[in-house]
């Protein structure tokens, strides 16, 4: 079966990476295979990969499937 969560937050700063790590932690503990998206971020920092957001690299951290940055992170800016 598969489900998807959408965590969204009006402002900066107010927790929605930090309660999604917390649900992929309880889901992977479950045993479910988990993916994580932030389709658009800003305060992107270039790297030798191209442009990174630091929300982006640990949602792609905790999740239990292999997905490349730019499909975490689709539009980087």
């Amino acid at each position: 079966m598969n489900t998807g969560y959408f965590i969204t937050g009006t402002d900066t700063e107010i927790g929605k990476t930090h309660v999604s790590i917390r649900l992929i932690e309880q889901l992977t503990h479950r045993g479910l295979n988990i993916s994580a998206l932030k389709p658009v971020a800003s305060g992107c920092q270039q790297t030798a990969q191209g442009l990174r957001n630091a929300d982006a690299l640990a949602l792609q951290a905790a999740a239990n499937t292999d997905l490349d940055y730019p499909l975490v992170n689709r539009y980087a800016f």
